[in-house]
């Protein structure tokens, strides 16, 4: 049983403890009734089933959260895993270095790009893939960023505001994702040239090993500062604490990454 899994059970069972002491207390007047007996007990829960979910669920939350701020907490105090990259785009001036890992086809990775709008932080991005058309979408996101940060960041959102994700149809992806880039106001004349430039896919495969050495094998996961690591949409009330503490206590510049 690995940590996340003790985790989680101690949760459901603090969860379950604190949900039948809460629905003990709403019904006890008719429990003081020692006549009525365990029968109207489970009556009770079968009366409240959201509220009894609702506890358990927070339970599971807070269980979660103090964990993830215990490993964030040894982690600040470590070397940094992962160094800034000069080459890629940063997007955002103000907060911590973000290097996210994601995917355009990850329903997550959706979730978190509109979850973390408006966090203060600086983002650099490597994308994750999993077929050749995603692999597409992600090679023209880098290429673009390299060509013109603004219009990158334009793609970027439009590939993950985009529920129909039609660029994964084999025989529409160049035409699609010619569309959008230039929606995102990229020449036209200078997409062909982009989406089969062989640079932007071999920085593709780079990330991807690059997330094999740091055990990231899902999407989305964030590494904060180089040193913070964020698996997962985490609610953005722990997002912006793990940003607040890399903050205040940034890395050393001594420091070294890989």
């Amino acid at each position: 049983m690995n940590a996340v899994t003790r985790f989680a059970v101690l949760a459901l069972a603090c969860g379950l403890t604190a949900a039948l002491t809460a629905l003990l207390f709403l019904q006890r007047d008719m429990i003081a009734d020692a006549d009525r007996g365990d029968t109207d007990i489970m009556a009770a829960i079968r009366a409240h089933p959201a509220e009894l979910l609702a506890v358990v669920r927070a339970a599971a939350d807070d269980e979660r959260a103090e964990a993830l701020r215990a490993e964030w907490k040894k982690q600040i105090s470590g070397t940094p895993v992962l160094a800034p990259d000069p080459t890629r785009a940063v997007h955002g001036e103000e907060g911590p270095l973000v290097t996210v890992f994601t995917d355009f086809d990850c329903a997550w990775c959706r979730r978190a790009h509109a979850l973390y709008k408006g966090l203060s932080w600086r983002v650099t991005r490597r994308y994750l893939a999993s077929n050749a058309a995603d692999r597409k979408a992600a090679a023209c996101a880098v290429g673009l960023e390299a060509a013109d940060p603004e219009t990158g960041e334009r793609f970027h959102s439009l590939l993950m505001e985009d529920a129909e994700r039609s660029w994964k149809d084999p025989a529409r992806t160049d035409a699609v994702l010619t569309d959008m880039m230039v929606r995102a106001g990229f020449p036209r004349e200078k997409c062909a040239a982009l989406l089969n430039d062989p640079r932007w896919t071999d920085v593709i495969a780079r990330d991807a090993e690059t997330a094999r050495k740091l055990r990231i094998d899902a999407t989305p996961a964030f590494v904060i500062d180089g040193r913070i690591t964020v698996r997962g949409t985490v609610p953005a009330r722990l997002m912006q604490e793990a940003l607040t503490l890399a903050s205040q206590h940034p890395a050393h510049a001594s420091q070294g990454g890989k």
